[in-house]
């Protein structure tokens, strides 16, 4: 699958975020500890999308994307009254999260 300029120019924030990112924005913060730098966080999730949804991505379209998706944080955080407010996940749950992603997948594989 490819993007188009014109699919990529058409995304607000919100629907990038929605399309690309797919978690609440504490748990995608979360995975990024110790980095507390909105704008890497973005730049190192958005080079990863032709990996992550198997797609072919300019490297404009990425910067593109990844500006999104720091816009969108960006608001995020700013209605949460500040990054020290928001609720981030601790290792221990994040780790369980990735346990019972990983047990629901090999299920399906199961079947």
């Amino acid at each position: 699958m490819r993007l188009n300029n014109a699919d990529i120019k058409r995304l607000t924030p919100k629907k990038a975020w929605i399309f690309y990112v797919e978690t609440e924005p504490e748990l995608f913060i979360s995975n990024f500890r110790p980095l507390t730098d909105i704008k890497k966080m973005c730049n190192i999730y958005a080079k990863e999308l032709p990996y992550v949804f198997n797609i072919l991505l300019t490297d404009k379209q990425i910067r593109i994307l990844a500006k999104l998706f720091e816009e969108y944080l960006s608001d995020y955080i700013k209605k949460k009254g500040g990054f020290n407010k928001l609720n981030l996940y601790s290792e221990e749950e994040i780790n369980l999260q990735f346990e019972n992603d990983r047990r629901i997948i090999l299920d399906k594989l199961k079947k």
